[in-house]
C-alpha cells in the first residue's frame, strides 16, 4: 500500500508540476498576446498620426495652390485694368488730338470765309465806286 501511496503522490507531484508549467505557458501566451496588442496598438496610433500629418500636408499645399491661384487672377485682372486704363487714355488722347485739329480746321476755314468776304466786299465797293 506503500507503493500505492508514493506512486500517487508522485502522480500528484508530476501533475501539478505540469500544471505549474502549463500555467506559466498561459501566463507567457498571455504576456505575448499583451505585448502583440500593445505593439499593434503603438502600431496603428503611428499610422492614423502619418495619416493625420499627410492630410495635414495635403491641405497646406492646397492653401498655398489656391494663394497661388487667388494671386494670379488678381495679377491678371490688375494688368487688364491696367491695359483698360491706357487704351481708354489712347483714345482720349486720339479724341483730344482729332478734336484740336478739328478745331483748328473750323478756324483756319473761318479765317479763309472772312478774307474771302473781306475781298468780295472790297471788290463790290470799288465797283460801286466806279473804279
Amino acid at each position: 500500500m506503500k507503493k500505492l501511496l508514493v506512486g500517487v503522490a508522485a502522480l500528484g507531484l508530476i501533475f501539478i508540476t505540469s500544471c505549474r508549467e502549463a500555467e506559466e505557458g498561459m501566463n507567457d501566451a498571455k504576456q505575448g498576446m499583451e505585448e502583440a496588442t500593445k505593439s499593434v496598438e503603438d502600431g496603428m496610433n503611428e499610422a492614423g498620426e502619418a495619416i493625420k500629418d499627410g492630410a495635414n500636408e495635403a491641405g497646406k499645399a492646397l492653401n498655398e495652390a489656391g494663394n497661388s491661384i487667388k494671386d494670379s487672377a488678381n495679377e491678371g485682372m490688375e494688368a487688364m485694368k491696367d491695359g483698360a486704363n491706357e487704351a481708354g487714355n489712347a483714345v482720349k488722347d486720339v479724341a483730344k488730338d482729332g478734336m484740336d485739329k478739328t478745331g483748328k480746321a473750323a478756324d483756319d476755314a473761318a479765317s479763309k470765309a472772312k478774307e474771302a468776304k473781306d475781298k468780295v466786299t472790297a471788290n463790290l465797293k470799288k465797283k460801286m465806286n466806279g473804279n
